[in-house]
């Protein structure tokens, strides 16, 4: 019979390597759906005195993928792209190119001109610019003061 020295850290190391194993192995190599991964671009949005713009990073979308809708006091933005069909006779080493959408909601402030809004996209950067409404100017009302 052989004698074996015992380490009471035995297991908790061979947890360890396995969850190593398991984050060094490439996603794609597992049964990784990524058709059904959702993601949500980085957004910026300014304010100055004419105007709001909202900046997205939404690369890898053409124009008519990108969905933008202004409902009443909200904003949304969708997009949705398709994989390209995957053929057998491509012997992919790597795939990382995704492909799915996005949505993403904003709630607008009073005082914007929702009707002139415009969207421009180029390499991969929405840009959406919300004119603010010309702030009518208030009569002044001279109120006569009676005497009692």
């Amino acid at each position: 019979m052989n004698i074996v020295r015992w380490n009471p850290y035995r297991d908790v190391n061979d947890m360890i390597r396995t969850m190593n194993r398991f984050l060094e192995e490439d996603p794609l190599a597992r049964n990784y759906n990524r058709e059904k991964c959702c993601w949500a671009p980085a957004v910026d949005i300014e304010e100055n005195d004419t105007q709001v713009t909202l900046k997205a990073e939404i690369p890898g979308f053409n124009p008519d993928e990108i969905d933008i809708s202004l409902k009443e006091d909200m904003l949304e933005i969708k997009a949705e792209t398709k994989s390209e069909e995957e053929k057998v006779e491509k012997n992919y080493i790597r795939r990382e190119r995704r492909s799915g959408s996005f949505y993403r909601a904003f709630e607008l402030s009073e005082g914007l001109d929702t009707a002139n809004a415009n969207a421009s996209y180029k390499n991969g950067l929405l840009e959406l610019v919300i004119p603010k409404k010309a702030k009518e100017a208030v009569p002044e009302i001279k109120i006569k003061v009676n005497q009692e």
